[in-house]
Protein backbone atom coordinates (compact mmCIF):
# COMPACT_ATOMS: atom_id res chain seq x y z
CA UNK A 1 0.00 0.00 0.00
CA UNK A 2 1.46 3.33 -1.06
CA UNK A 3 1.27 6.51 0.94
CA UNK A 4 -0.40 8.30 -1.86
CA UNK A 5 -3.37 10.54 -0.97
CA UNK A 6 -2.27 10.92 2.43
CA UNK A 7 -1.13 14.61 3.57
CA UNK A 8 0.84 14.79 6.19
CA UNK A 9 1.00 18.49 7.96
CA UNK A 10 3.62 19.50 9.92
CA UNK A 11 1.87 23.19 11.10
CA UNK A 12 -0.23 25.40 9.80
CA UNK A 13 -0.85 29.55 9.26
CA UNK A 14 -2.49 31.65 12.00
CA UNK A 15 -4.54 34.11 9.85
CA UNK A 16 -4.63 36.78 12.58
CA UNK A 17 -0.81 36.97 13.43
CA UNK A 18 0.10 35.58 9.94
CA UNK A 19 2.79 33.41 11.19
CA UNK A 20 3.23 29.76 10.36
CA UNK A 21 3.35 27.60 13.58
CA UNK A 22 3.47 23.78 14.67
CA UNK A 23 -0.27 22.44 15.57
CA UNK A 24 0.68 21.90 18.66
CA UNK A 25 0.16 25.56 18.93
CA UNK A 26 -3.33 25.57 18.24
CA UNK A 27 -5.84 24.93 20.40
CA UNK A 28 -8.07 21.80 19.59
CA UNK A 29 -11.26 22.52 17.98
CA UNK A 30 -13.55 18.78 17.00
CA UNK A 31 -15.70 21.47 15.08
CA UNK A 32 -13.10 22.17 12.40
CA UNK A 33 -12.40 19.72 9.75
CA UNK A 34 -8.34 19.76 11.07
CA UNK A 35 -9.72 18.79 14.63
CA UNK A 36 -7.76 22.66 15.71
CA UNK A 37 -8.98 26.28 16.24
CA UNK A 38 -8.80 28.85 13.82
CA UNK A 39 -6.36 31.18 15.66
CA UNK A 40 -2.97 30.22 17.48
CA UNK A 41 -2.91 29.71 21.10
CA UNK A 42 -0.89 33.38 21.89
CA UNK A 43 -3.98 35.23 19.34
CA UNK A 44 -6.93 33.41 20.91
CA UNK A 45 -5.57 34.46 24.45
CA UNK A 46 -4.61 37.55 23.54
CA UNK A 47 -8.35 37.68 22.08
CA UNK A 48 -10.18 36.42 25.39
CA UNK A 49 -8.23 38.41 27.68
CA UNK A 50 -9.04 41.73 25.46
CA UNK A 51 -12.80 40.71 25.41
CA UNK A 52 -12.75 39.96 29.24
CA UNK A 53 -11.11 42.66 30.03
CA UNK A 54 -13.73 44.55 28.24
CA UNK A 55 -16.87 43.07 29.66
CA UNK A 56 -15.09 43.35 33.51
CA UNK A 57 -15.60 46.74 33.03
CA UNK A 58 -19.24 46.34 32.82
CA UNK A 59 -20.62 46.04 36.33
CA UNK A 60 -23.60 44.64 34.61
CA UNK A 61 -22.10 41.63 33.18
CA UNK A 62 -19.86 41.14 36.41
CA UNK A 63 -23.31 41.00 38.78
CA UNK A 64 -25.04 38.95 36.32
CA UNK A 65 -21.71 36.52 35.39
CA UNK A 66 -21.76 36.19 39.77
CA UNK A 67 -25.32 35.64 39.95
CA UNK A 68 -25.03 32.95 37.26
CA UNK A 69 -21.94 30.91 38.96
CA UNK A 70 -23.85 31.59 42.59
CA UNK A 71 -26.98 29.46 41.05
CA UNK A 72 -25.15 26.93 39.45
CA UNK A 73 -23.21 26.47 43.01
CA UNK A 74 -26.33 26.06 44.92
CA UNK A 75 -27.66 23.88 42.39
CA UNK A 76 -24.42 21.54 41.81
CA UNK A 77 -24.97 21.27 45.45
CA UNK A 78 -28.47 20.59 45.73
CA UNK A 79 -27.92 17.64 43.42
CA UNK A 80 -25.25 16.57 45.41
CA UNK A 81 -27.17 16.56 48.69
CA UNK A 82 -30.12 14.43 47.10
CA UNK A 83 -27.04 11.79 45.91
CA UNK A 84 -26.03 11.55 49.33
CA UNK A 85 -29.52 10.98 50.64
CA UNK A 86 -30.97 14.55 51.88
CA UNK A 87 -30.52 14.00 55.76
CA UNK A 88 -27.72 14.65 57.97
CA UNK A 89 -26.16 11.09 58.61
CA UNK A 90 -25.86 11.20 62.33
CA UNK A 91 -28.66 13.50 63.91
CA UNK A 92 -30.85 12.48 60.54
CA UNK A 93 -33.05 15.83 60.82
CA UNK A 94 -33.50 17.72 57.30
CA UNK A 95 -32.12 20.48 56.92
CA UNK A 96 -31.88 23.91 54.46
CA UNK A 97 -29.10 23.33 51.65
CA UNK A 98 -26.69 25.85 53.16
CA UNK A 99 -26.79 24.20 56.91
CA UNK A 100 -25.34 20.83 55.21
CA UNK A 101 -21.44 19.96 54.71
CA UNK A 102 -19.57 17.22 53.23
CA UNK A 103 -17.92 15.17 55.51
CA UNK A 104 -14.75 12.54 54.20
CA UNK A 105 -15.17 9.57 56.36
CA UNK A 106 -11.21 9.09 55.76
CA UNK A 107 -9.18 12.11 54.82
CA UNK A 108 -6.59 9.82 53.42
CA UNK A 109 -8.40 8.98 50.56
CA UNK A 110 -9.08 12.82 50.10
CA UNK A 111 -8.13 13.96 46.69
CA UNK A 112 -9.88 17.26 46.58
CA UNK A 113 -13.03 19.44 48.00
CA UNK A 114 -16.60 18.19 46.61
CA UNK A 115 -17.68 22.06 46.52
CA UNK A 116 -14.31 22.79 44.15
CA UNK A 117 -15.15 19.77 42.42
CA UNK A 118 -19.21 20.55 41.76
CA UNK A 119 -18.44 23.11 40.06
CA UNK A 120 -17.16 20.78 36.88
CA UNK A 121 -17.86 17.41 35.80
CA UNK A 122 -20.51 15.71 38.14
CA UNK A 123 -18.61 12.00 37.42
CA UNK A 124 -15.29 13.42 38.91
CA UNK A 125 -17.38 15.21 41.64
CA UNK A 126 -19.53 11.65 42.46
CA UNK A 127 -16.45 9.64 42.52
CA UNK A 128 -14.81 12.20 45.89
CA UNK A 129 -19.00 12.25 46.82
CA UNK A 130 -18.59 8.48 47.56
CA UNK A 131 -15.85 9.11 50.12
CA UNK A 132 -18.10 11.30 51.92
CA UNK A 133 -21.43 11.77 53.94
CA UNK A 134 -23.74 14.40 54.32
CA UNK A 135 -23.90 16.16 57.64
CA UNK A 136 -25.47 19.08 59.09
CA UNK A 137 -23.14 21.48 60.42
CA UNK A 138 -23.73 21.18 64.17
CA UNK A 139 -22.71 17.40 63.76
CA UNK A 140 -19.87 18.21 61.24
CA UNK A 141 -18.15 19.94 63.74
CA UNK A 142 -19.02 17.16 66.59
CA UNK A 143 -17.27 15.02 64.63
CA UNK A 144 -14.15 17.49 64.32
CA UNK A 145 -13.94 18.41 67.74
CA UNK A 146 -14.54 14.74 68.91
CA UNK A 147 -11.25 14.23 66.80
CA UNK A 148 -8.63 16.06 68.49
Amino acid sequence: MSDKGKVLIDGKACPKCSTFKSLDSFHKDKSSKLGLAYYCKVCANSSSRKKHKTLSENTGWVLERRHKQKDAARESKLKAIGYLGNKCLDCGNTYPSYVYDMHHLDGDTKLDNPSRLLRGDWALAKVELDKCVLLCANCHRERHFGAR
